[in-house]
């Protein structure tokens, strides 16, 4: 058998970088960083400027399936989007990563080389393959990427017999109190997405896809990676984080906590290990009208309980999401 190919996905801020980390620190797995993003890829072959415009569209039909008519255009922009991914870090002069420095333990030549690969690749919708490829070239037992906003490819993905799926999912609230003082988004288009993600997470049946609660993730460490090494076929354990750089990597949970999107600055005081979650710390970035809004425009399909609040609060919140909808 060759190397497993695996997906890490969940919506922005719900720890999927945090999960990326811990998976690519393991001695058995490789875990990208945003390689691969065949929806993006899709979106700018259809004149979008960034995948969230049809991430909540189906991928299994037209006009996001991949054929003949835009097979070159998708395959171009996915060797673009690739290529950019493994140069950022050696162009931002902030990122500290040297021109012969590594990234993910591989060395700068042997991500260029990925391109051949990429390029032959007969079929460029079927990623698990080609994670596999990749995995395989690398010898190593799991080949994994980490995405955003793609939970609806996880069917095409997992056509492949060998792939599997991790599907990060964080409450509502706190998500969305953190997208909204790191994103700035839209907030329609921010609700939209998490109901989005909500209803393929509590419908989308599959014995190689998992979902992993970040909450569960943080409070729970050992057991939470017991339960997905099981699930996996191989030992994931709590340790050190690296990041994609070889250094230490330090997550954004409570007991390291860093506002927006200045998270990954390098600070020494900051342990390099998953932390323990305060599951209220979203309560003081959230008033209790925006609860009601988002109890108003979510159906929390009982992933996470909603939370109960006053009439005059919840009669404010229902008023505003009359504008949002």
């Amino acid at each position: 058998m060759g190397s497993l190919p695996l997906v890490i996905n969940g919506l922005h801020r719900s720890g999927t970088t945090m999960t990326e980390r811990l998976f690519d620190s393991q001695p058995n797995v490789v875990c990208f960083n945003l390689f691969f993003q065949i929806i993006r890829a899709v979106a700018i072959a259809r004149g979008f400027n960034d995948k969230g415009e049809i991430a909540t569209e189906d991928f299994g039909s037209a006009p996001n399936v991949i054929d003949e008519q835009n097979e070159y255009s998708v395959r171009s922009h996915f060797l673009t989007d690739y290529i950019h991914h493994v140069y950022w870090p050696y162009l931002l002069k902030s990122s500290g990563v040297g021109r012969d420095d590594p990234l993910f333990g591989i060395e700068r030549e042997t991500l260029l080389g990925f391109t051949e690969i990429i390029s032959e690749h007969e079929d460029i919708s079927d990623i698990a393959s080609l994670l596999m490829k990749i995995g395989d070239q690398l010898g190593v037992p799991v080949c994994a990427t980490r995405w955003t906003l793609h939970h609806r490819y996880a069917p095409v993905f997992l056509k492949h017999p060998e792939a599997r799926w991790l599907e990060i999912v964080r409450n509502p609230y706190a998500r969305i109190s953190s997208e909204r003082v790191s994103h700035h988004g839209n907030f329609a288009v921010v609700i939209a997405q998490q109901q989005d993600n909500l209803d393929f997470v509590a419908n989308f049946k599959h014995d190689r896809y998992k979902v992993l609660k970040y909450e569960n993730l943080c409070n729970d460490t050992d057991r939470a990676l017991a339960d997905v090494s099981e699930w996996l076929g191989a030992e994931i354990k709590n340790r050190d984080l690296i990041g994609i750089d070889g250094r230490p990597f330090r997550p954004n949970t409570s007991d390291n906590r860093r506002q927006g999107r200045g998270i990954y600055d390098g600070d020494e005081n900051m342990p390099a290990r998953i932390g323990s979650l305060d599951l209220d710390r979203w309560r003081a970035h959230l008033s209790d009208s925006d609860i009601a809004v988002l109890n108003n425009l979510l159906d929390f399909h009982g992933l996470y309980e909603t939370e109960t609040i006053s009439g005059l609060s919840r009669f404010k919140g229902d008023q505003r999401a009359v504008y949002i909808r």
